[in-house]
């Protein structure tokens, strides 16, 4: 019987140790995963437009230039910290996140061109860092970029009993379902 008890005993020390190496790993892979999605996010053609922007806003309107200059900062400050961050963040620090984006994108594209409008019944619910700003670039490249008159994004969360919805709209130009 104490030689099937150690017997068992080992066996469970055994998978313990596996379970253990297996989980490490999943958590690395997360960890990679995040990284690379993250890193993503700061896309090169997105950095490319911003700096050409502000290097011409510099000789046409300098003050422009400046706050420009300090959100593409912000900007980038905030990709860099959120990439070190493994818990979750508050929706209201997305969105200011969020917030920087999208005013580098109206400097870029035209105050007439896009507009903004939130409603947010909850600031205070967590979600996973930078999962809003592509959904907002989506909106931009594919719907109001192609829409000679401009439109507007539209940023809402609901609060139900047990969870929150976010929805990001736009009245871009859409495209043909049948394609």
């Amino acid at each position: 019987m104490l030689v099937l008890i150690l017997f068992i005993g080992a066996k469970q020390v055994i998978l313990d140790h596996q379970a253990s190496i297996k989980n490490k790993k999943l958590k690395a892979e997360l960890e990679h995963s995040r990284i690379s999605v993250m890193l993503s996010q700061i896309q090169p053609h997105f950095l490319y437009n911003s700096l050409n922007s502000i290097y011409y806003l510099c000789e046409k309107d300098p003050k422009k230039a400046q706050t420009a200059i300090k959100n593409f900062s912000e900007y980038l400050h905030g990709n860099l910290e959120f990439l070190s961050k493994r818990e979750f963040i508050k929706i209201k620090d997305e969105l200011s996140f969020v917030n920087k984006y999208l005013e580098l994108e109206i400097m870029r594209y035209g105050d007439d061109k896009i507009n903004v409008v939130q409603e947010i019944e909850n600031q205070e619910f967590e979600i996973p860092a930078l999962i809003i700003q592509p959904l907002v670039e989506n909106s931009i490249k594919h719907g109001l970029s192609k829409k000679t008159d401009g439109g507007n994004i539209f940023i809402k969360t609901v609060e139900t009993d047990s969870d929150y919805t976010i929805m990001i709209e736009d009245d871009g130009v859409g495209f043909d379902m049948k394609n």
